[in-house]
């Protein structure tokens, strides 16, 4: 498995570990260890950091967190050896227009993600970048008011993903079914955001790309 002396995480309330629990009436925990504390160590990263803020989305049309949003960020946030790039539920979540491939307006999720993953690139050619697409979620398959699936952003993530050669790991991978009880009683409970279990399988599933 490759070594790392640093590597930085970026990513929406599921990078930083946010989750819910019963009778919980928002995510308000933090999951312990996250997926980037348990990725980081297996890897033997010497300096890691998790850049994770709740409600982050690539595009500023999210209507969530706009100034926050990765492509607003993108042009100073700190580099590493390896980067990781978690976004895109949000912005299945907000209703971000998809648009096409070649946009070059951060108002839709094609132009963000390209201007993202193009800025990254540029300021770190010798890095490792891996772009995680979403996780599963409880509402994936319903269109949301712009018309689009969770499945529409992973694929919009995937084509751009190849046009400037980042490692993309499938997170629709992940052995997690929200929809299902058990699992929703176990590792997702509001059918978003996963537990400390949760987070194990996330980190085992970056690491198998890794390998």
């Amino acid at each position: 498995m490759k070594k790392y002396n640093s590597a930085v995480f970026y990513g929406d309330s599921i990078t930083k570990g946010t989750y819910t629990k019963e009778g919980d009436s928002m995510p308000m925990r933090i999951a312990n260890p996250a997926y980037c504390y348990i990725v980081a160590k297996k890897l033997d990263v010497k300096n890691y950091e998790n850049f994770g803020i709740n409600g982050v989305s690539y595009s500023n049309a999210s209507k969530v967190m706009t100034d926050e949003a990765f492509c607003n960020r993108v042009g100073d946030c700190k580099t590493a050896d390896a980067i990781f790039v978690a976004f895109g539920t949000n912005d299945y979540g907000t209703d971000v227009p998809i648009g096409k491939s070649g946009d070059n307006t951060t108002l839709t999720f094609f132009g963000a993600v390209d201007y993202c993953l193009k800025t990254l690139k540029a300021r770190a050619p010798l890095s490792d970048i891996y772009v995680l697409l979403p996780l599963p979620r409880v509402d994936e398959n319903k269109s949301n008011k712009s018309g689009f699936t969770l499945d529409d952003y992973r694929n919009a993530i995937t084509e751009v993903g190849k046009k400037y050669g980042v490692t993309i790991m499938d997170g629709k991978k992940l052995p997690v079914n929200p929809s299902n009880e058990n699992d929703k009683q176990n590792i997702i409970f509001d059918g978003t955001h996963f537990n400390d279990y949760g987070h194990k399988l996330i980190a085992d599933l970056i690491l198998e790309y890794i390998k």
